[in-house]
């Protein structure tokens, strides 16, 4: 089943709704997506690609908070915890 990418932010977006910012865990102001280089060091099948959604904060996305390589560095580690055990 194909979604449209619309739908999908719509559903994520839902989903997600109230869970903390990701990086420093205050109620977040919206929505990021994550689409990583190697899918497949997230969990994603040879060949297909991963979309990884979570929520953020104001204060951690303003301009010079390196917001982007936190939430990379943060959900490499979920990652790699999630598969090691």
């Amino acid at each position: 089943m194909e979604i449209e990418y619309q739908e999908m932010m719509e559903v994520m977006a839902h989903r997600l709704a109230g869970e903390p910012c990701v990086i420093c865990g205050a109620p977040s102001d919206g929505m990021g997506v994550f689409v990583p280089d190697n899918p497949e060091e997230y969990g994603a099948a040879a060949g297909k690609c991963r979309f990884i959604f979570y929520q953020i904060c104001d204060k951690c996305r303003a301009p010079g908070t390196k917001a982007l390589e936190t939430v990379e560095a943060i959900l490499m580690q979920e990652f790699t915890q999630t598969t090691m055990n």
